[in-house]
């Protein structure tokens, strides 16, 4: 099952950016120009500042799904 993926930036050409970059990985991604309505569909895992390292990007988004499926185990 694909994870599903979330970010937030009030560029929504920054977001079809990330979006494109992202574009070979497992998961659904899910950008938002608008931060209240990201909140009524998700948690915050990690702020990344901008310009971003596209390393450290993918590192991130792997980091957020393992905490989420560690957390996730750990409440069945």
């Amino acid at each position: 099952m694909k994870s599903k993926i979330m970010f937030v930036n009030d560029s929504v050409n920054v977001l079809e950016s990330i979006k494109q970059f992202l574009k070979d990985e497992t998961y659904h991604f899910f950008g938002f120009d608008d931060p209240f309505e990201a909140l009524d569909n998700g948690l915050i895992y990690r702020f990344t500042k901008k310009p971003w390292n596209d390393i450290g990007l993918k590192q991130a988004v792997e980091m957020a799904i393992t905490h989420y499926e560690i957390s996730k185990k750990r409440r069945s």
